[in-house]
């Protein structure tokens, strides 16, 4: 079947563009003046039409938007009854031949409906993607992790350096072991230490809320010997293990 008005949708009805239907019956009467006439036949906002506004690029500044109305089908089928005009008639047995397809599942009826659902599902889709390729990266960071914990090394995130581990426990780390961790990854990468120490200092404040560079540092002391002095230098390390790309050096 030709397509002779777009049928659209509009909350959760098929409905027709008033301004279309208008330029279809070829009536000499403007639209509003046609639109405000049609409508005043009982028919009721929020049940047989809907009020639109229109986005162009040409509303001045301020003024007032055109407008436009969704027609529902019955709405539009009365209202192309009431024009008394051969196009008013041809209009009407069209909208009767969208209602038929519609009732029948017909796949020549322009559903916007579904046009709307596959884009919905193709922005889900694409949100899986992304955060499937970061679940990705976390669990490939995290397989990393464990190589280093199996070679002896415990980490306990959130404790102090003394806590968490039983007595004769596994080996706390140690400032050498996250100079070596630091430097391999400057080495690869190309990086400024400084650069390096500073964001993960900046990342122990994002995560724990720790700002080391607020403790009181006597002087010739660095600031990761104040890291491990007050605790934290297990938390240094698990965030260096968790966040730089030290897979290629492992």
């Amino acid at each position: 079947m030709e397509t002779l008005i777009t049928i659209q949708s509009y909350e959760g009805h098929s409905s027709v563009s008033a301004r279309e239907l208008h330029r279809f019956m070829q009536t000499p009467s403007r639209f509003g003046d046609w639109i405000k006439r049609a409508l005043s036949y009982g028919f009721v906002e929020g049940e047989d039409y809907w009020l639109v506004f229109l986005k162009t690029e040409k509303n001045a500044p301020g003024g007032r938007p055109p407008t436009d109305y969704a027609l529902t089908l019955d709405c539009a089928k009365e209202i192309s009854m009431l024009q008394r005009s051969q196009r008013g008639a041809q209009a009407r047995r069209y909208f009767i031949a969208c209602e038929r397809q519609l009732r029948q599942g017909g796949n020549s009826f322009p559903l916007e409906e579904v046009r709307q659902q596959v884009q919905r599902l193709v922005q889900q889709t694409q949100f899986l993607v992304e955060h499937t390729h970061l679940l990705t990266q976390h669990q490939q960071r995290l397989i990393h992790l464990e190589a280093y914990l199996s070679q002896g090394f415990a980490p306990s995130f959130g404790m102090q350096a003394s806590e968490g581990l039983p007595t004769g426990g596994l080996p706390a780390v140690s400032r050498q072991q996250l100079h070596e961790l630091v430097d391999a990854y400057c080495h690869q990468q190309a990086v400024d230490p400084k650069e390096v120490w500073d964001w993960l200092y900046r990342r122990l404040f994002e995560q724990y809320r720790i700002n080391v560079r607020g403790y009181y540092r006597p002087p010739g002391v660095s600031l990761l010997e104040v890291t491990e002095r007050f605790g934290h230098l297990e938390k240094l390390y698990g965030i260096a293990m968790a966040e730089l790309n030290y897979d290629q050096y492992l």
